[in-house]
């Protein structure tokens, strides 16, 4: 017989922690450890998370995550809730089974006062939640690359590296010339006033920041899919020179570290002093959604402003895959 559990992180006991790791680690194919959960869901303004699980004769075989946190909407600082780590186990895969464990979860969100849901999802995922009319579509992020060094990416291009790497300096220096100062605004962010203090120290914690033109960003430099990758999470003031001047950081100061610069969101220029890779060509796809969940107080400008990816600011940092 199915059931549904819905509990807080602070709620949840040993067993049910052990079998949300188990599920976890057999579905993604990795290897979390307890500790390494408990950080993923802590690290947060409240603390906690809301755990959604699903059971078969007292077996867990389904679970969802929902990470909260502050947005603000138009000036107006909301709860949101982020669903994650959703995970259904391969005997029991089915269209009715997702859906009843995401229609619990969203009611659990509502209860504990959530206003918004916006998530990423994959692409097994992301046309359930469409088809069942869990989210809608807001929008895909793009992908922004620099290969430095092309030899680090394809081995038989070793040969190129002196090329890539020239190219690279080329490339953001001449970008920079031309770059604007002026920095956007967006209609909707996280709320950076509760959002810093725990970000970075989820995961393993290994977060490097940097400062350049009086703005701050946040990177990761770590093995990707077998290539050395430095990820550039969040830039806090987005503009043109801002990211150029970040890249330019890291040529000069971690280079020997990677072979590629990623950064993967949304921004409303196309040359950040990293090459904007065609959807039709990432070897991943970005999908963003999102729907109001309680629209109390909410006019139709608002209503408007959460559906238009081109309000957002939004990005890696959003989201846990780093």
């Amino acid at each position: 017989m199915m059931e549904f559990v819905n509990k807080k992180t602070t709620e949840l006991d040993e067993t049910e922690l052990h079998d949300i790791v188990t599920l976890f680690n057999t579905v993604f194919h990795r290897e979390r450890t307890v500790e390494i959960l408990l950080n993923q869901y802590t690290q947060n303004p409240f603390g906690t998370c809301y755990h959604t699980m699903m059971y078969d004769n007292k077996e867990l075989i389904g679970h969802i995550t929902g990470l909260p946190g502050y947005y603000n909407l138009n000036g107006r600082r909301m709860m949101a809730v982020n669903p994650i780590d959703l995970m259904i186990d391969e005997r029991h895969r089915g269209l009715q089974g997702f859906m009843f464990l995401v229609k619990k979860a969203w009611s659990y969100y509502k209860e504990q006062g959530v206003q918004l849901i916006y998530n990423l999802p994959n692409n097994n995922s992301h046309p359930l939640f469409i088809k069942l009319k869990c989210t809608q579509n807001i929008g895909s992020l793009y992908t922004f690359v620099l290969p430095y060094r092309v030899g680090g990416i394809a081995k038989n291009l070793k040969c190129l590296n002196f090329l890539s790497i020239a190219f690279s300096w080329i490339w953001v220096t001449v970008t920079g010339w031309f770059a604007s100062k002026k920095n956007l605004h967006f209609s909707v962010q996280r709320d950076y006033e509760t959002f810093l203090e725990k970000r970075y120290k989820r995961s393993d914690g290994k977060y490097s920041f940097g400062d350049v033109y009086g703005t701050k960003f946040v990177y990761k430099i770590m093995n990707y899919e077998g290539k050395r990758t430095a990820f550039i999470i969040d830039i806090y003031e987005k503009s043109q020179k801002a990211f150029c001047g970040t890249i330019n950081y890291l040529l000069k100061n971690e280079s020997k570290n990677f072979d590629l610069i990623l950064y993967v969101g949304y921004l409303p220029f196309a040359n950040p002093g990293l090459i904007r890779v065609p959807h039709k060509l990432e070897p991943r796809s970005f999908n963003f959604c999102g729907t109001i969940l309680n629209a109390e107080g909410l006019n139709e400008r608002d209503k408007y402003t959460f559906y238009n990816i081109d309000k957002w600011d939004i990005n890696l940092a959003d989201d846990d895959i780093i």
